[in-house]
């Protein structure tokens, strides 16, 4: 029976010829493994050499604040994959609001640390349904100011109570949303 796993091409050995599983190894052994320094040296005839003692020390400290260093940087999963499941969406990816309150700083120190775009209110481009409603309520704010400035004047109606609304190209469009409400069908004498 053949094996079930896929096997990359020959030619994609890149990365010295490891694939992603042996450098997500390396990269955890390397996060795992910190680097010591033998004290043998500092005890001479049972006496302690104090100089090479605290430098002994003094490496095996800093390995431990490189090796913790590393870990931090090792660990595979960000901070926007940590937020409870009713809350995951894409956009926390590239969108730090998007992430809860508490994991908030660390998400924005991953995406600063790694380039990540991130997409502001102001720069986002519109979706197709936003657009179309921009455009409309451009033509819409237009007609309005027609109609404001034909208001001064206007022809003499029939009657006083000829209603709210006021009439261009056929079309009967209320300048403010309160003028909804008061009955536009009534009869106009031409």
């Amino acid at each position: 029976m053949a094996d079930k796993r896929k096997q990359p091409p020959s030619s994609s050995k890149q990365h010295g010829g490891q694939n992603g599983r042996d450098r997500k190894r390396a990269k955890t052994r390397d996060a795992r493994a910190i680097a010591a320094q033998s004290t043998g040296t500092a005890f001479r005839n049972g006496e302690v050499d104090v100089d090479k003692f605290v430098k002994a020390h003094e490496y095996a400290i800093k390995a431990l604040e490189s090796g913790m260093q590393k870990a931090r940087q090792g660990l595979t999963t960000r901070a926007f994959q940590g937020v409870p499941k009713e809350l995951r969406r894409r956009t926390a990816s590239h969108n730090v609001k998007r992430v809860p309150k508490r994991l908030r700083p660390r998400a924005a120190r991953e995406m600063a640390e790694d380039n990540t775009p991130t997409v502001t209110a102001r720069r986002r481009k519109p979706s197709g349904h936003m657009r179309l409603r921009l455009e409309n309520a451009k033509k819409f704010q237009r007609f309005v100011s027609k109609v404001r400035a034909k208001k001064g004047k206007k022809k003499e109606e029939h009657g006083a109570a000829a209603g709210e609304t006021k009439e261009a190209d056929g079309m009967e469009v209320s300048v403010t949303p309160a003028e909804n409400a008061i009955k536009t069908r009534k009869a106009r004498v031409n």
